[in-house]
């Protein structure tokens, strides 16, 4: 009988043991990624920050795209431009032009 009582007392210390380790790993992934999201937000986007410069040709591109949202404007250019056109969208607020690049599927224009 002394057998089973120090049998319980280990089962029940390894697992008292096993939950606060799992609490204590827990905590750490949520402040690693309370850091990385402070970190992220951190970033500014404005004027002084600019991943990338489109050239003159995509810049003329995006000022006509911007004042009808014809797609005829984009003939010509590779995708890479185009996805320049949406992230420049994206940084100045343009919410229509960023959607017009997004789709042109009917069943998807609100």
């Amino acid at each position: 009988m002394g057998y089973v009582k120090i049998g319980v007392l280990v089962l029940m210390g390894t697992l008292f043991l096993t939950a606060c380790t799992e609490e204590k790993l827990v905590q750490k992934n949520e402040d690693e990624l309370s850091v990385k999201e402070a970190a992220i937000n951190d970033i500014p986007i404005d004027d002084e920050f600019t991943l990338f410069e489109l050239t003159t040709e995509e810049r003329e591109i995006y000022t006509n795209f911007q004042k009808d949202l014809n797609i005829e404007h984009l003939s010509g250019l590779d995708s890479v431009s185009v996805a320049k056109l949406y992230v420049q969208a994206v940084v100045d607020k343009n919410y229509d032009v960023k959607y017009a690049l997004y789709t042109d599927r009917e069943e998807y224009i609100l």
